[in-house]
């Protein structure tokens, strides 16, 4: 073993050494930008272009994501790609070791270079953001989990590229397929929304490919053939890598019917600076139709023909959306990925860098000299501890901050926090906060209550209002838009999705035009973008054939739409496709090569939820011997078995060409025989 470790680090010491270079160049430069910026903040300068905290940069996470996945797929293939090209896999596997050792050999070795390679530099960077005195921004244990997922990426990524220099297959075929499983893995777990499922999933991930990777060390062909959890893993991440392929075949394929086909048309409205609401109806095609609420075709002034879309924004008046429901009506889920992103920086003033931390909910101010903490604001003031005297914000928006009941404008510069509109008695909590940024630079708020519905002009006066009807447990959305002339508003109370997805999307909503607090009119609309009820448009039917039932509904967890397709509208189309195509064909293929029938039953199984991709991974998953046929019986025999598997007829020997040399048929071993016992040599074979 200790040699075999010896020969793998040998082969690989140069690319890890590259790779630990790589590393150091981009970690250095993140260095490099965190420093330049700290200089103009001392200088004066107040503009954050880069977050202070280098741990939570998207740009040093996505160049650590990046390098990962490409070191450790370059790491494995290079491990797998050398045997082969050199000539030394045969004699390996003819080395007085298990094919158990060499796997475990190659792995070690793999694994501790990229632990050196991308773990050291890391390492090293994250000691120095994490040591106070270093960072002038907040530091929480938290932030480190993405940097230690992206890192753990690239184990998955080592053993696809392991498993890709292993399979002797062409390249034009499935040799690249499993990066394709890889890079499911890690593109699922970015999306998980806590980070011990998101190291459960890559922990699974892993697992399988590493397991499909020791498969590979079995001959092909062997006596002993291949471990059925082998078998089983290299069909998973076949089929995985296929399902990536399909699913961007699926795409383009969509895309292509969705442009020549007529397919689903869905519309939204469009607010006007005059009050009034347009209808923007689109088809898949590329089609646009602007209507009134009368569905009369709206003209354009200049051309006096229908009005265009960019014609239509030029009318169109600033809005803000208030959302005032629960997490889990909004359908958004804080990732772990993302838990941090931006780094809640506030703003900076000569002297300090103010984060809001919303977990504690204050803001935090950092000292540009020393890079250390030095105080934070909470509606009470300026304390120089975290807490203060235990005060804080529920929320901020923009320049606002929130409690429960109090708007509070802050001033970083003089350390000041001054109360700027108060809930009357009575209203209740605030649910919602939002700020209206118009084209003249003034920022209205929009403060609802379950009450009403405030809007307050930057000088902290209310400038309109209006009862919140229909009520906010089934209305979680409030969006105003502001018009002309001053003082008018139209505000719109829209249905929650899943409230409106239980009443079968039959939630109108309302549009109220109020001026001050008077209200102008009011009118009920139908929900737009509601999903319609008629079939799957031609992009989704085109993922529904390619994709199979089990990678559906994942889908639609993935992608985040509240509109995709309910699990019973893909069944429709991809549950039979599956069954009448994908399924028949894997049997006649296993019955024509006489699998057993344990494995038909399995893979059947397999074929049923796996559909397309799981059926080119049955034909890439083994080896599948070369047919011909029996001299008995005429028909197609595969050669790798003693018995034709129709008529049972043995393989005939080769022709006799007269220069063959037989053993005597009285000798019945060699150096066991009476002629050896009695000093006779026994005939030579060559």
């Amino acid at each position: 073993m200790k040699t075999l470790v010896s020969k793998e680090i040998r082969e690989t010491i140069k690319l890890a050494v590259l790779g630990a270079l790589c590393l150091t160049a981009m970690l250095v430069l993140s260095y490099y930008n965190f420093s330049a910026q700290m200089r103009e903040l001392l200088l004066g300068e107040t503009d954050l272009r880069f977050p202070l905290q280098p741990l939570t940069g998207p740009e040093m996470r996505q160049n650590l994501m990046f390098f990962c996945v490409i070191f450790g797929g370059l790491l494995g293939w290079l491990q797998g790609h050398h045997d082969r090209q050199q000539g030394l896999w045969g004699f390996l596997l003819h080395r007085p070791v298990t094919l158990v050792t060499l796997f475990l050999a190659k792995t070690i070795a793999g694994l501790s270079l990229y632990a050196l390679a991308a773990g050291l530099p890391l390492l090293v960077y994250i000691t120095w953001a994490i040591t106070p005195g270093h960072v002038a921004a907040p530091y929480e244990s938290a932030m480190l989990l993405p940097v230690l997922a992206f890192f753990l990426f690239g184990l998955p990524f080592y053993f696809a590229g392991m498993l890709v220099g292993l399979r002797p297959v062409r390249w034009f075929g499935s040799r690249l397929i499993p990066i394709g499983a890889a890079i499911v893995i890690a593109a699922c777990a970015t999306v998980l929304p806590e980070f011990w499922q998101a190291l459960l999933w890559l922990a699974a991930g892993t697992a399988t490919l590493a397991v499909a990777c020791a498969g590979s060390f079995h001959p092909q062909d062997g006596p002993a053939g291949r471990p059925a959890a082998s078998g089983l893993a290299t069909a998973l991440a076949l089929a995985a890598g296929w399902c990536l392929v399909f699913l961007v075949a699926g795409v383009m394929l969509g895309d292509v019917l969705g442009r020549s086909l007529p397919g689903r048309s869905w519309f939204y409205y469009v607010t006007g600076k005059d009050g009034m609401i347009y209808r923007v109806t689109r088809s898949s095609p590329g089609r646009t139709q602007i209507t009134d609420l009368k569905d009369q075709v709206v003209l354009d002034p200049e051309t006096h023909g229908p009005i265009s879309v960019s014609g239509l924004q030029s009318r169109s008046s600033p809005s803000e959306t208030v959302f005032t429901g629960s997490i889990s009506e909004r359908r958004s889920a804080r990732w772990w990925s993302q838990a941090f992103a931006g780094n809640h920086q506030y703003r900076a003033t000569p002297g300090a860098v103010w984060f809001y931390l919303p977990k504690l909910g204050r803001l935090a101010a950092y000292d540009t000299v020393t890079r250390r903490f030095s105080g934070t604001l909470g509606p009470e003031g300026f304390a120089t501890n975290l807490a203060g005297s235990g005060a804080h914000f529920s929320g901020i928006r923009g320049d606002v901050f929130t409690t429960p009941e109090t708007l509070y404008r802050v001033n970083v510069y003089e350390r000041i926090v001054r109360p700027w509109f108060a809930v009357p008695a009575g209203e209740g909590p605030l649910l919602g906060v939002g700020q209206l940024h118009d084209r003249e630079g003034l920022d209205h708020t929009i403060a609802a209550t379950s009450n009403t519905v405030y809007i307050i002009h930057p000088d902290g006066g209310v400038e309109g209002s209006t009862p919140y009807q229909p009520s906010h447990p089934q209305y979680p959305v409030v969006r105003v838009c502001k018009l002309e002339p001053a003082g008018r508003f139209a505000i719109w109370f829209e249905p929650g999705f899943q409230t409106n997805q239980a009443a079968g999307f039959t939630l109108p909503a309302r549009v109220q035009w109020i001026n001050g607090a008077e209200q102008e009119a009011s009118v009920e609309l139908p929900v737009a973008n509601r999903p319609s009820t008629a079939s799957l448009d031609p992009e989704q039917i085109a993922l529904a054939i390619v994709l199979p039932p089990l990678a559906l509904e994942p889908l639609r967890w993935i992608s985040g739409d509240p509109h995709f397709p309910a699990w019973k509208d893909w069944l429709q189309v991809s549950l039979p496709v599956t069954i009448l195509i994908a399924l028949p064909t894997g049997l006649w293929w296993m019955r024509r090569y006489r699998l057993a029938r344990q494995t038909q039953l399995a893979w059947g199984f397999f074929l049923v939820l796996g559909g397309f991709p799981a059926l080119l991974a049955l034909f890439t998953a083994r080896g599948w011997p070369a047919r011909v046929p029996c001299p008995a019986c005429r028909r197609r025999r595969v050669v790798n078995r003693g018995q034709c598997e129709h008529c049972g007829a043995r393989f005939p020997g080769p022709a006799r060409q007269g220069i063959e040399i037989f053993e005597s048929e009285a000798l019945v071993a060699v150096g066991s025989g009476p002629s050896e016992q009695a000093g006779v040599a026994p005939p030579s074979m060559h």
